[in-house]
């Protein structure tokens, strides 16, 4: 199925449909068009199916929360774990597992996952997004 109908490429009084957008799919509510744009000797073309829905974030999260006592907790635990199924296994696969089996049993222990309210100026709102990176736009935004 054809889906650009528009001249795509404009030569003085010459004109052609040149740059093809063909789909075997089915849509049923779409959206198509050539942009005019003097980047290129071709216009842009486009396609959006409108069915495609941004999902909205959600305005919670799950995060563990941390204090100076739960850290302290964690610390202790982890002092008072008999790690001889760590050091004395023979196997370098298994020790590894041993260990973080219980370091990530003891660190769900003392950090709970907490439901809480997203905030844009805390949380990423993309996963590229580093702390660094958050800070820079609320600098920028405070600008």
């Amino acid at each position: 199925m054809q889906l650009i109908f528009k001249a795509t490429r404009v030569q003085g009084s010459s004109y052609g449909l040149i740059d093809h957008i063909m789909s075997n799919v089915q849509l049923n509510e779409f959206s198509s068009g050539v942009i005019i744009s003097d980047i290129s000797d071709h216009f842009l073309t486009f396609v959006v199916d409108k069915n495609i829905i941004d999902p909205k974030k959600s305005e919670f999260i799950s995060s563990p929360t941390f204090s100076l006592h739960q850290v302290n907790r964690f610390k202790e635990t982890l002092q008072n774990v008999n790690w001889g199924s760590v050091i004395n296994q023979q196997n370098v696969n298994l020790a590894y597992d041993n260990f973080w089996n219980t370091f990530s049993q003891h660190y769900e222990n003392c950090f709970p996952l907490r439901r809480v309210k997203r905030n844009k100026n805390i949380h990423p709102i993309n996963k590229f997004m580093t702390p660094g990176l958050i800070t820079s736009r609320n600098t920028k935004n405070n600008a």
